[in-house]
């Protein structure tokens, strides 16, 4: 998988997470018996109902807030690097990196709406942050799962070479080949300075020296180049 697929999965992955946790917390602060503005203004529509606002009413309500908040979620995540991070991070690794932006931002959110008029319990508060880390966190872990999947089935693997024909390199070699989910498709080693020429390593050729090193990018489409040295 390119990278900008990579990027799009997880954009499109936070970005429905975020909105789901959103929609709960509407629904949290409705049950609860918040949202005065929206039972107002339910009431001055329909003054003539005997029930308060309905859920859908209430989301309808913050319908051009939502989209916002998903934005600036986003752009946190963006400045953080969710959207560098290399395949190769954990699933505990990703979770941690959710678990800190998450409790940051919403610390940021609750800052922001300190001096306003904003009724927060501490275990709404609680329940939009368990919902936040959740959603995100699992959604980037089933976008990493996929990925990972698709790179052990030889789809979306980087020609790459590997530069050093050394006993590093050949432990090189052979740690990606037993680690396809890496994202590394070995075509072919390169001869550094002073090394040794060789035919053949592990079955794989030797591409020629350090020195043709842009030729032999260009005639083997390598996107990735890997130095043992």
């Amino acid at each position: 998988m390119s990278r900008l697929k990579r990027i799009v999965l997880l954009l499109l992955s936070d970005t429905v997470a975020v909105s789901l946790a959103s929609v709960f917390f509407v629904w949290m602060k409705l049950a609860g018996g918040g949202l005065e503005i929206v039972r107002h203004n339910y009431e001055r529509l329909y003054p003539d109902a005997v029930d308060g606002p309905t859920f859908w009413y209430a989301l309808g309500y913050y319908s051009d807030v939502l989209p916002l908040i998903s934005g600036c979620w986003l752009l946190l995540f963006l400045f953080f690097g969710f959207y560098q991070s290399s395949l190769s991070s954990s699933r505990f690794d990703e979770m941690y990196e959710v678990l800190k932006v998450v409790t940051l931002g919403i610390l940021l959110a609750m800052v922001a709406t300190f001096d306003r008029d904003i009724r927060l319990t501490r275990l709404l508060v609680l329940f939009y942050w368990l919902g936040m880390v959740a959603l995100v966190a699992g959604g980037r872990v089933l976008v990493r799962s996929f990925e990972r999947q698709l790179l052990l089935r030889g789809i979306g693997l980087r020609r790459t070479a590997i530069v050093g024909v050394n006993a590093r390199g050949v432990r090189l070699l052979r740690a990606l080949r037993a680690a396809p989910a890496q994202g590394y498709e070995i075509v072919g080693l390169v001869r550094a300075h002073g090394e040794k020429d060789r035919g053949a390593i592990d079955g794989l050729s030797v591409l020629g020296s350090v020195s043709d090193l842009r030729t032999i990018l260009a005639a083997e489409s390598i996107e990735a180049v890997l130095i043992a040295l």
